[in-house]
């Protein structure tokens, strides 16, 4: 109670510092308030008995000059952290040092605990095999305690770090609730290898979002982009030919090495370099994965599949991953235990290659979803307001908007063109070449029509991506596209809009 009152009286903390301390609920968390970092922490209580195993809390509150640190119970990784500062063993420059021991700590409690439990079923194992098992009962059991608190701190902590959907970053960086997924807004952003201000759905969102006052953001590119003329800090970034790296396939099953054949110009610097720059002056360059080379980085990559290293790589050029022809034609059977193909599909129970993390659950409307594969209008089905359908498919020339800002792309590709059928333009008075405006109620973009008969009626293309300053209004065509998530695991559905279309005054 003493402690309480010390606290409740505290001048120097900040209101919401304080109520943080004294509420009776618990949620791991880390906040800050003016110059104070603030949180509460999971942490492994002692083993005094087996009814004190568990979870405690540690709460902490520091500034540059003052820590502060309530507990309820005795604290494995506070103690520790404690008893080594009383004999020596350990000194911190500031309080930030300590609570980044204690929670290191706390990690190391965890790796500690899973080693124990490891051990305990493979003695279990073992007594089974060998015919001994009549009392494993109560081992068992004490396995399912451990793993329980195990699997508590676990999910407690993962609370700590928040995932967000780069497709619906427009609803995010504008603050929509269930895009932040009820966390903080986003004050920060290091953009590399992307350029939403101009590829994002709903892109009078994103910029909306890009220009927001409390916002900062560093963009590392290697072109003056739609994204990095919206940056508060543009970093040079390096070309493909002046850093090492490694690739996967697009259409293909091989790995293939990208080495570094030519020195940058002064000034672009790769991502790894910022990245490892970052590290350092964060105060976490010592740690693994840092003080690496991209050389390094790639003979661990391909060491831990065992393809080599970058030398070898580098002399074979490539690996290829294909699958046997019996495995690739699943003539041996499905992925399944039984090796039978599954004809009722499983939407959300089975393993998906860009699956999003667990604490970002499931996306779209999932009860929609048919038992059995068919179509479903999942869709923005056209309509009297909206008769077309669009889809925003890439052009020859344009791999990604990196593209559409070289000299030879943009030429061959000439002007951002709408492909409508002959019959439809007809009905429109529509001639190649003409000024058509298309939009809905996410805004509108005028492109000139191109008649093509290779598509249906009723649907239009748009082939890009091009640069949003290519368009007439300076709007690119990604105002048209929504950031709703598809069910089951979201993304963008780019190719999903239905739209109006007139000619343009």
């Amino acid at each position: 109670m003493r402690a309480r009152h010390e606290i409740a009286t505290e001048p120097a903390l900040p209101p919401p510092v304080r109520d943080a301390f004294l509420t009776a609920g618990h949620g791991c968390h880390i906040d800050l308030e003016g110059d104070w970092l603030y949180g509460d922490l999971p942490d492994l209580r002692h083993d005094y008995s087996a009814e004190a195993r568990g979870l405690g809390h540690f709460r902490f509150a520091f500034n540059d000059t003052m820590l502060i640190g309530g507990r309820k119970q005795p604290l494995r990784s506070v103690d520790n952290i404690r008893n080594a500062i009383d004999n020596g063993s350990r000194k911190f420059r500031s309080p930030a040092e300590l609570i980044e021991a204690v929670m290191g700590q706390s990690l190391d409690g965890m790796a500690t605990e899973l080693g124990s439990l490891g051990d305990t079923l493979d003695g279990i194992e073992d007594r089974i095999v060998c015919d001994a098992w009549h009392s494993e009962r109560q081992a068992l059991v004490d396995a399912r305690r451990q793993l329980v608190v195990i699997h508590r701190q676990m999910a407690t902590l993962t609370t700590l770090f928040r995932h967000l959907d780069h497709s619906r970053i427009g609803p995010v960086l504008t603050g929509a609730a269930d895009a932040l997924y009820g966390g903080p807004p986003v004050t920060a952003l290091l953009i590399q290898n992307t350029n939403p201000v101009n590829v994002a759905p709903e892109q009078r969102l994103v910029k909306q979002g890009f220009l927001r006052d409390d916002l900062f953001s560093c963009v590392h590119e290697q072109f003056m982009t739609d994204t990095a003329k919206l940056g508060d800090v543009v970093l040079p970034a390096t070309m493909f030919l002046e850093h090492d790296d490694v690739y996967k396939g697009g259409g293909n099953q091989h790995i293939t090495l990208g080495p570094k054949l030519i020195d940058p110009p002064e000034g672009p610097r790769s991502n790894h370099f910022v990245i490892e720059e970052l590290g350092n002056r964060l105060g976490v360059g010592d740690r693994p994965g840092f003080g690496m080379t991209e050389q390094q980085h790639i003979d661990i990559i391909l060491g831990k599949r065992g393809l080599g290293s970058f030398s070898s790589l580098k002399e074979q050029k490539w690996v290829d991953l294909q699958p046997d022809f019996e495995a690739a034609h699943f003539i041996d059977g499905f992925g399944h235990a039984d090796g039978k193909f599954r004809f009722r599909a499983d939407w959300t129970g089975q393993a998906a290659p860009n699956r999003p993390p667990k604490s970002m659950g499931l996306f779209g409307p999932v009860a929609s979803l048919p038992e059995f594969p068919d179509h479903v209008d999942l869709i923005e089905v056209a309509d009297e307001a909206h008769p077309f359908r669009l889809t925003t498919s890439p052009a020859r020339n344009f791999l990604n908007s990196t593209f559409s800002e070289t000299p030879v792309s943009k030429a061959k590709e000439g002007r951002p063109e709408l492909l409508l059928h002959p019959d439809d333009a007809a009905a429109y008075g529509l001639a190649n070449g003409d000024r058509v405006e298309i939009g809905n109620a996410r805004g509108e973009v005028v492109l000139h029509a191109r008649l093509f008969d290779g598509i249906k009626r009723g649907v239009v293309v748009a082939e890009g991506i091009w640069p949003n300053s290519a368009h007439e209004r300076g709007e690119g065509i990604n105002v048209l596209t929504g950031a709703d998530a598809p069910a089951p695991y979201g993304g963008a559905a780019f190719h999903d809009n239905k739209v109006w279309l007139r000619p343009a005054n």
